[in-house]
């Protein structure tokens, strides 16, 4: 019985210690083959069983949690910004960058790496000039810095 993080590095082949899967969705998940050692817990790094053959020692991985990823592209829509998901790429491509704007997702406080529970969701660097593909853009762009900090 696999987890499905577990199941997704052992499907993709993912053997050698110091391969790592990233996968994006309703959170953020980072997973590291770490091998027949488990990693400390530290940080938010959780040691987790990856497998376990038959005849063999367990395999480990060292996963980091980000749950506000999804959230934040499904904020897009509950707050109204667009009135579809589908529409979430187009309206992003309206503008060639998010002009200064930023948006850290913490709906439930920061995680990975600094753990803060109180913290809250930050829009900032808005302007007279910013339109909605602006923010879009600026909510799209916080998942790829979210798993940078992993």
């Amino acid at each position: 019985v696999l987890g499905d993080q577990q199941a997704s590095i052992f499907g993709n082949l993912l053997f050698d210690v110091g391969d790592l899967k990233l996968t994006l969705g309703t959170g953020i998940a980072c997973n590291i083959n770490t091998g027949t050692k488990t990693h400390p817990t530290s940080h938010n790094i959780y040691p987790l069983i990856g497998w376990k053959l038959s005849g063999h020692p367990p395999f480990y991985v060292a996963e980091l949690l980000a749950a506000n990823g999804g959230r934040a592209v499904e904020w897009v829509v509950t707050s109204g910004l667009i009135e579809n998901i589908h529409d979430i790429d187009s309206v992003a491509k309206t503008v060639q960058n998010s002009a200064g704007v930023s948006f850290v997702p913490a709906f439930n406080g920061m995680e990975v790496p600094y753990r803060d529970p109180f913290a809250g969701t930050s829009l900032f660097g808005i302007s007279l000039s910013t339109k909605v593909g602006h923010i879009v853009r600026a909510v799209l762009e916080s998942q790829t810095f979210i798993s940078t900090m992993f």
